[in-house]
């Protein structure tokens, strides 16, 4: 697995360099930070065609990490290639969330080829989507 990490603000642009050393060979690029910055197509268009096989997943969020850093107001872009790794992804509109989390829980499920299935992540609108924490027993 090899893994680059990039942080932009408006201060410094993009440090250490901006994200596209791992080429076509990206598998996932994670990308959290502000919410219009998620919007800025000059900062994202140029990660998506650095990387045009990956998969791209992501959201705004209260305050992104890079490395050992809290920092506000910036974009954090985590490019995965992954060794022995199949990605995919999907996505689904959850109306009325706190109503029918359940269901659409069951929804994306449905969406996933269980065939070698591992682990999911899902990335959803904390403020209205109910999701209790499993203990996992």
């Amino acid at each position: 697995m090899q893994v680059e990490q990039a942080t932009w603000t408006h201060p410094t642009g993009w440090m250490p360099a901006p994200p596209g050393a791992l080429g076509s060979a990206a598998d996932l690029v994670l990308l959290f930070g502000d919410s219009a910055l998620l919007k800025d197509r000059s900062l994202l268009d140029p990660i998506r065609r650095a990387h045009p096989h990956a998969h791209f997943l992501g959201c705004s969020t209260a305050g992104e990490i890079s490395g050992t850093h809290v920092l506000d107001q910036s974009l954090v872009a985590t490019t995965v290639r992954f060794d022995h790794t199949r990605v995919a992804g999907s996505c689904i509109t959850v109306e009325d969330g706190k109503e029918h989390s359940f269901h659409a829980g069951a929804e994306l499920a449905r969406t996933l080829d269980p065939d070698g299935l591992v682990h999911v992540l899902v990335l959803s609108d904390g403020l209205h989507v109910n999701a209790p924490i499993s203990s996992g027993a």
